[in-house]
């Protein structure tokens, strides 16, 4: 069974990228209210521990990167790559 910890996930997620605004942009950053979310491509790899130990995992994601404190946020869509990436290596491991 895969047990996801998405607070252990994001803590492991914190590197630096560059991108482009979009029209789909502006949301004022929840932490510090003070930038503007733009949206970037980014590769993500972190570990999850798993009944079966740890999976390994790497994947490309749209996240939502605060211009003044580098706040990141993502949606549904980049949750669920997440959680099919975690599925996808947990499936490998030894029974």
């Amino acid at each position: 069974m895969v047990r996801s910890n998405n607070a252990q996930t994001r803590a492991n997620k914190k590197m630096w990228a560059s991108g482009m605004a979009n029209s789909e942009n502006g949301d004022t950053c929840f932490f510090c209210k003070k930038g503007k979310f733009v949206t970037r491509n980014e590769d993500i790899a972190f570990h999850q521990w798993t009944d079966r130990g740890y999976v390994f995992c790497r994947v490309k994601l749209s996240l939502g990167v605060c211009d003044h404190c580098g706040s990141r946020h993502w949606n549904e869509d980049a949750e669920a790559a997440i959680e099919e990436a975690i599925q996808r290596e947990y499936n490998k491991l030894p029974k």
